[in-house]
């Protein structure tokens, strides 16, 4: 259970380890995603939450599809 009194809310900052293959997502744009040692996991990190409410972290692991498009501006964006 969260809480959401301002007092109790918190900043964070994910770090999952993933099989190789699969997708990591959390609220945060990812910032590293580096195959381990054993070839077979990757360890992925996400940026910084503000802070926010702890029932507002999401993740999610798994063999999803989406589809890509470039923004006029180059950004990219992607749909799960």
């Amino acid at each position: 259970p969260g809480a959401g009194e301002p007092a109790q809310k918190a900043v964070f900052k994910p770090t999952l380890i993933i099989d190789d293959g699969l997708t990591a997502l959390s609220n945060m744009p990812e910032e590293s995603n580096t195959l381990l040692d054993d070839g077979k996991r990757r360890k992925v990190v996400f940026g910084e939450t503000p802070k926010m409410s702890t029932y507002l972290l999401a993740f999610c692991v798994g063999d999803f599809d989406y589809v890509e498009k470039k923004s006029g501006h180059g950004v990219v964006i992607r749909c799960y």
